[in-house]
């Protein structure tokens, strides 16, 4: 029942007619109106129906669940899987999704901050250039806008997700390849056995392992160790019995020799020699192969020599050059890789480099500005003393010496990092691995 003191007073009902009696109990003695009322919106506060809230759109989860879409539809794209009539239209179709999603997620945000706007207009401007010289339009607004929308994107976040999704999809092709379903293929090329494993060429496999390798160690948050080593070399020289890819096998040595090297010898690391390399490393590997590309001839017998160890890299690059030129944005190019099903009686005509690739493809602004983005992560890592990180850009920067997937999103999730190091003035957010001072605290 209702206690009344002056104003004071609370009540005791538990159900509709039990209110409804000491309405009537306290109209019946004192102010009648207002307690009839107090008591009436009492009673309908009980009753409404109160709608669950809708979650505002993550836009930062809507930005990654693009990347994702992203990785697994291209990866699928370079198996048996994309021979499905029609596959290609699906695969462009999805990429265009993408784009819709992020450019969605990035206007989202409240506050865009000039000096992102200003990237982002620089950067569609050279998109637009792109578009007018070459048919890689896709590709380049794909890099763009997830580079100019990912910036705010925890960094082990976007890279966890990409391992998780990426492998998962290798394995899903490699199952299906060991179930049958996937035909079994090889190419013999100068004594050479490689086989597919599902993939459309021969080199797919060992390539995504390679930049898985150097996504994990980024992430992980322990010191690389004896039994890892092992699987991974066991990992490794297995990739290269089956698909006879023999720059990855090397490479992978070459970077569990610098994982080792830091964890015993760490001051190394700090010098201001591996400064100077970790930001030199890139630029001066990439002119080094344009260059010797540009002047090769088979009539220096050192060029000629350089040329074999490199598997025809140079012989490849100077007809590339010959045939397109260097441009501001690129040119249409044409490349004949031996791709499962297709162009295996065409001789082989492709710039395996990345950034001669580039160049060719999306001009000598791309290259240049693919250069300064890089030139930004590698200052950004040296500077929060993330030295895991600094190996691992030196690795890819090696790798992108001789093979082609520097400016793909489906293999180099450290494209996305860029935006971090050069519109977020917070550090990188990875954490320092148990053990060693890998990463900054």
């Amino acid at each position: 029942m209702y206690v009344i003191h002056r104003w004071d007073w609370k009540m005791t009902g538990e159900s509709i007619d039990d209110y409804r009696n000491e309405k009537n109990e306290l109209c019946s003695k004192c102010n009648p109106d207002r307690f009839a009322g107090i008591i009436e919106r009492r009673w309908r506060s009980m009753i409404r129906i109160k709608l669950p809230r809708v979650r505002a759109i993550d836009s930062e989860q809507l930005i990654i669940f693009a990347y994702c879409l992203l990785v697994v539809i291209s990866i699928l794209n370079t198996t048996q899987f994309g021979d499905i009539m029609g596959y290609h239209l699906i695969v462009r179709g999805i990429k265009y999704l993408c784009m819709a999603l992020v450019f969605f997620a990035f206007w989202m945000r409240k506050n865009i901050s000039p000096k992102t706007f200003l990237m982002a207009v620089i950067l569609t401007a050279v998109g637009v250039g792109v578009a007018l010289t070459s048919d890689r339009l896709s590709e380049v607004v794909l890099v763009i806008v997830f580079f100019v929308a990912g910036y705010n994107i925890k960094s082990a976040k976007i890279l966890q997700r990409y391992l998780t999704v990426a492998v998962g999809t290798v394995l899903f092709t490699l199952i299906l390849y060991a179930l049958g379903i996937y035909k079994y293929d090889v190419m013999n090329s100068a004594g050479r056995v490689r086989r597919y494993l599902g993939f459309t060429y021969t080199t797919y496999l060992a390539n995504y392992f390679f930049h898985f390798l150097l996504v994990y160690f980024v992430i992980r948050k322990r010191q690389i160790t004896v039994l890892e080593t092992a699987v991974i070399l066991w990992m490794n020289w297995e990739i290269r019995q089956l698909t006879d890819t023999k720059a990855v096998y090397y490479e992978v040595i070459l970077l569990l020799v610098l994982l080792w090297g830091y964890q015993f010898v760490p001051r190394i690391y700090q010098s201001w020699v591996f400064k100077i390399g970790t930001l030199s490393a890139m630029p001066i590997l990439a002119a080094l192969i344009i260059y010797l590309s540009y002047v090769y001839t088979p009539a220096n017998i050192f060029l000629f020599s350089l040329n074999r160890l490199l598997t025809t890299r140079l012989s490849l690059g100077r007809q590339a050059i010959s045939t397109y030129g260097f441009t501001l944005f690129g040119s249409e190019t044409a490349w004949v890789t031996g791709r499962y099903g297709i162009e295996r009686t065409e001789a082989y005509f492709y710039v395996d480099s990345s950034y001669l690739n580039i160049a060719l493809s999306f001009g000598l602004v791309t290259l240049l500005l693919v250069m300064i983005g890089f030139y930004f992560l590698e200052k950004k890592a040296l500077e929060e003393q993330k030295y895991i990180l600094c190996i691992v850009l030196i690795m890819l920067a090696v790798h992108s010496f001789s093979d082609p997937q520097l400016f793909d999103l489906k293999y180099d999730p450290f494209l996305i990092l860029i935006g971090t190091a050069i519109l977020k003035k917070a550090p990188l957010p990875l954490k320092n691995p148990v053990g060693g001072r890998s990463f900054a605290d």
